[in-house]
C-alpha cells in the first residue's frame, strides 16, 4: 500500500470514528435526558375543560372542584372558596411547553426516581375522563429539578421544581381567605369600582362612605376636607382583608358576634355583611361573612390582630394632608 493510499485509509477511518462518536453522544443524550426535550403535560385546549383536581399523598387527600366557573376546596366534608389565581398558575405551568427530558423508560427505575405508585399524585379530571394523572417524584441530586411520571406510563421526565409546591402544600394552602372572596385578582367582581356604599358600625361609632359621581360622601364623622385616595385605600383594605384560616361555621350563631359589623353594597344590588367579634387577649377576632357571591356562602374566618386593626380608622385618616 502506497503512502497516499495509507493516508486516505487513515483519514477515512478517522472520519468514520468521528461520526460514530457524534452519533453515540446524541444517542446517549436522548436516553439519559441530557438533551433538550420540549414537552407539555396538558394540552392548552384541555386546560379549560378541567373541572376537578384530586390531590393524594401519604398523609392527606383533598379535591379542588369547579362549579359555575369558580373553584372550591373540598376537604373533610366541607367546601371552601379556593384561590382562583393559584389554580390558574398551576394549569398555566402544566400547559406550557418546557424542557422535560426523559430520564428513563424502565419500570424498575421508578422507585429510584421516587415515582412509584405510592408517591404523591394529582389527577386532573375533565367532564368524562382524566386528562392528566401526574405522579410527583424526588428532586435530582442538585435539587434544581424534580422527576415526574404520568400514571400508567413508564417514562420518567425531569423538569422545573415549581410544580412541586402545588403538590406538597396542605389543603389550606389553596384556601381563598379573603373576607370578600371575589375581590381576588386585579379587577375582580368585588373591585372597588363596583362598590356603592360602605357602612362601618364599630364600638358604637358609625362611618358611612357613599359614592357620589367620582368622589365619596362621608357621614357619621366630621371630615372637613375628605381625601378620595385615603377613602378608597381604606375600602380596598377591607375588600382585600384575609383571615389566616376558616373557623367552625357554627360560630356564626355564637353571641361573640355583637353589634360590630361592616356592610358593603355593590352596584348589582348585592350586599355583603361582615360581622366582627370582640378581640381576644392577643387581638385576634372572628369575622362572620354573609352575602358572599360563592355558592355555599357564609363563612367564619379567624383574623389575626394585624389584619383586624385595619377595619376601623379615625376621622383624621380621611383628611387631605
Amino acid at each position: 500500500m502506497t503512502y497516499k493510499n495509507r493516508l486516505t485509509f487513515l483519514l477515512s477511518l478517522i472520519g468514520v470514528l468521528a461520526l460514530a462518536y457524534i452519533a453515540n453522544i446524541i444517542f446517549t443524550s436522548n436516553i439519559f435526558g441530557f438533551g433538550s426535550s420540549s414537552y407539555a403535560w396538558i394540552d392548552s385546549k384541555s386546560a379549560p375543560k378541567i373541572s376537578k383536581i384530586a390531590f393524594s399523598a401519604a398523609d392527606q387527600e383533598y379535591e379542588l372542584v369547579r362549579k359555575n366557573n369558580r373553584w372550591f376546596v373540598l376537604h373533610d366534608g366541607f367546601e371552601y372558596p379556593a384561590r382562583q389565581t393559584r389554580i390558574d398558575d398551576l394549569l398555566d405551568i402544566l400547559s406550557k411547553r418546557a424542557d422535560y427530558p426523559v430520564r428513563t423508560s424502565s419500570v424498575s427505575a421508578h422507585q429510584r426516581f421516587g415515582t412509584g405508585e405510592n408517591a404523591s399524585k394529582a389527577a386532573f379530571h375533565g367532564d368524562f375522563s382524566i386528562i392528566l394523572d401526574l405522579i410527583l417524584g424526588d428532586d435530582d441530586v442538585l435539587k434544581s429539578e424534580t422527576y415526574y411520571r404520568r400514571a400508567g406510563q413508564n417514562e420518567v421526565r425531569s423538569g422545573t421544581s415549581s410544580i412541586k409546591s402545588y403538590f406538597t402544600g396542605s389543603a389550606n394552602s389553596w384556601y381563598n381567605l379573603r373576607l370578600v372572596p371575589d375581590s381576588e385578582g386585579s379587577a375582580g367582581a368585588a373591585d372597588i369600582a363596583n362598590v356603592q356604599r360602605v357602612s362601618v358600625f364599630i364600638d358604637n361609632q358609625t362611618q358611612i362612605f357613599t359614592r357620589k359621581n367620582r368622589g365619596w360622601e362621608i357621614s357619621g364623622i366630621n371630615v372637613a376636607n375628605p381625601s378620595i385616595t385615603n377613602i378608597e385605600t381604606y375600602i380596598r383594605s377591607i375588600l382585600n382583608t384575609e383571615g389566616d384560616n376558616f373557623a367552625d361555621s357554627s360560630l356564626k350563631d355564637d353571641p361573640i358576634f355583637g353589634n360590630n359589623h361592616i356592610t358593603i353594597e355593590f352596584g348589582n344590588a348585592r350586599i355583603t355583611t361582615i360581622r366582627l367579634s370582640e378581640a381576644d387577649e392577643t387581638g385576634r377576632i372572628f369575622a362572620y361573612v354573609s352575602g358572599a357571591s360563592f355558592a355555599g356562602g357564609d363563612f367564619v374566618y379567624s383574623i389575626p390582630s394585624w389584619a383586624a386593626s385595619r377595619f376601623y380608622r379615625d376621622a383624621s385618616s380621611f383628611e387631605t394632608q
